[in-house]
């Protein structure tokens, strides 16, 4: 009876193991598998806690959809400036009408890219306008103020919706801010172009033949834009526009002087 006391012990003490240990590994591997799969259930718990941090994730990534869209509201450049904003709101029925009228396509633009404001070919477009701002300045020395002056405007706003222009093709400026520009450098080039005429009406005797010719050309330039109205050709016939035309308002200008 002695020599079998070990025996019973033994076995009493792995009879109670077996029942402390049966119960814990189920609960464990219930509680493991309501949330991975059967092949992620492994006795360390690193399945447990690569489903948990993958969960944890997905829920920041899909929280950074409103955050992007709220960047993109607060860089509108319009948005942030409130003189930008009241020339839209001033301009904006014009706009609306053109829009009616022509189907969108009168404040459509080119796609210039790959060429931006950075580039040799970019740089060269946005500098023929300073072929307007030499004629509004001569002509203004010349004691002709009105079309002196609108030419000079001209030449700005000309500069700034084809710089735009290029920034959009490389989508670092917004369609609505080009469009705006656009307007914009319609308004000054159209009361440049009238005045010109309006010179040209009152007085004919004095039309300049080399203005007239110099407008007709640059005049043949910009319906080509419509035409070939993307990339290089685009640049090319514009730039040449830019040059005609200034030569054709410093000579009606000149000839009006006189």
């Amino acid at each position: 009876r002695r020599t079998n006391a070990p025996s019973l012990l033994s076995s009493s003490l792995s009879s109670l193991s077996s029942v402390n240990t049966i119960p814990r590994s189920s609960t464990l591997l219930r509680s493991r598998s309501s949330n991975d799969n059967d092949d992620d259930v492994k006795s360390d718990g690193s399945g447990w806690m690569a489903s948990f941090l993958k969960s944890s994730t997905d829920t920041t990534q899909v929280q950074e959809i409103p955050v992007s869209s709220t960047a993109a509201t607060a860089n509108d450049d319009i948005n942030n400036n409130p003189v930008l904003a009241a020339v839209e709101n001033t301009l904006s029925p014009a706009q609306e009408y053109l829009d009616e009228v022509s189907g969108g396509w009168a404040l459509s633009y080119a796609d210039l890219s790959p060429e931006s404001s950075s580039t040799v070919l970019g740089q060269t477009f946005l500098a023929t306008n300073i072929a307007y701002a030499v004629t509004g300045i001569y002509l203004s020395m010349q004691g002709e103020l009105l079309l002196g002056a609108l030419t000079e405007i001209a030449s700005i706003a000309s500069f700034i919706y084809h710089y735009t222009q290029l920034e959009a093709g490389m989508g670092k400026v917004k369609d609505r801010s080009v469009r705006l520009a656009l307007m914009v450098d319609y308004v000054f080039a159209f009361s440049a172009i009238i005045v010109a005429n309006v010179y040209l009406i009152l007085d004919p005797s004095v039309i300049p033949i080399d203005g007239i010719a110099s407008a007709a050309v640059g005049l043949a330039c910009l319906f080509s834009c419509w035409i070939w109205e993307a990339g290089t050709p685009y640049i090319i016939l514009h730039s040449l526009w830019h040059l005609f035309s200034a030569y054709a308002g410093y000579a009606v200008g000149s000839a009006h002087v006189m």
